[in-house]
């Protein structure tokens, strides 16, 4: 496992996906805690994906609303991109279980959260690309 990425202490492996693993680490600078989205390596050489997550990571660093995860830093060291987001520990997979659906009325809750934040990235001029509960 990593131990360090830049500034940031890793403290644990907290998710992997199908663009890369997600970790919990610690700012060294400002003690911090984050998440940090670490790239698979199979892109690091491709110009035009790592351009396209750099506006991605600038454009999402200029949102500020309570239902968008707030985006730090975007970093290429040693052909590893990462980038360092807010760590939200409560997520809504917690509240979530396979073959239980939620009420209706939390669920309408849910959808009302979700919405606000699609407007508020959209009249930011960011169209959503990866919404996570």
């Amino acid at each position: 496992m990593l131990e360090r990425l830049g500034k940031y202490e890793i403290l644990e492996a907290i998710a992997a996906g199908g663009q890369g693993t997600g970790y919990r680490a610690r700012d060294s600078e400002s003690g911090d805690v984050v998440a940090l989205k670490v790239m698979h390596s199979g892109h690091t050489g491709e110009v035009q994906y790592l351009e396209a997550l750099r506006q991605e990571a600038n454009l999402a660093s200029r949102l500020d609303h309570p239902n968008i995860v707030k985006v730090f830093d975007f970093q290429v060291e040693g052909g590893t991109i990462y980038v360092a987001m807010e760590y939200v520990p409560r997520v809504l997979r917690g509240e979530m279980q396979p073959g239980t659906p939620l009420s209706p009325g939390r669920a309408v809750e849910l959808a009302i959260q979700v919405a606000s934040a699609m407007a508020h990235a959209h009249q930011h001029g960011v169209v959503h690309r990866d919404i996570k509960p």
